[in-house]
């Protein structure tokens, strides 16, 4: 099982195969190795980590591709909060999603301002990865999992624009996420 290292950070048992951890055991703060997540076919397109508090993680511009994968790891949130997405810094009612905990019924959320991977106001360390299908004619479809300190959501969703492309991607929360969240776009063609 590979170790990985950030900024002082340790994760001793995250087991990634091509860039997906495959286990929900996640012990890290913003502990997210561009090197061990990167094979030949992704190229990093934003690397954001937060060097103060701040309720909003964004990547700034970057060019599209047509496979968008996101990695987002926080230590922690200030005041219990949920997570939410948002692309292109779109706030209107665009976004559809689904999501379960651990086999629970479903939190289903439609014409929404953002992308909701989970339904919990929780304080605790997170990690949240999800992949979009980034065709500019089709809606955004999305399917990722967001671990927490007491689970896991599976969620799927859409962002309902069929003219653009995702070239900017926010992660969002009521509360300030803490000094070093991370946020990690990738992308391929």
């Amino acid at each position: 099982m590979p170790v990985i290292t950030q900024g002082g950070s340790l994760v001793t048992s995250a087991n990634i195969v091509n860039g997906t951890i495959v286990n929900e055991d996640i012990n890290a703060s913003a502990a997210i190795d561009v090197s061990k997540l990167n094979n030949a076919a992704y190229a990093v397109l934003a690397d954001v980590t937060l060097s103060g508090a701040g309720n909003t993680i964004d990547s700034s511009t970057f060019t599209a591709k047509r496979l968008i994968k996101v990695l987002l790891s926080i230590p922690s949130i200030a005041i219990a909060s949920t997570v939410t997405f948002r692309f292109n810094a779109d706030s209107g009612a665009n976004y559809d999603t689904s999501c379960t905990n651990d086999g629970a019924a479903a939190f289903t959320g439609t014409a929404q301002s953002v992308i909701s991977p989970e339904n919990v106001n929780s304080t605790s360390r997170r990690f949240i990865e999800f992949e979009v299908i980034n065709d500019a004619a089709l809606q955004k479809m999305l399917f990722g999992r967001s671990y927490y300190s007491n689970g896991q959501y599976i969620f799927c969703g859409s962002w309902n624009n069929t003219a653009d492309q995702i070239t900017r991607v926010q992660a969002i929360s009521a509360q300030n996420f803490a000094t070093g969240s991370r946020m990690v776009v990738l992308g391929m063609n």
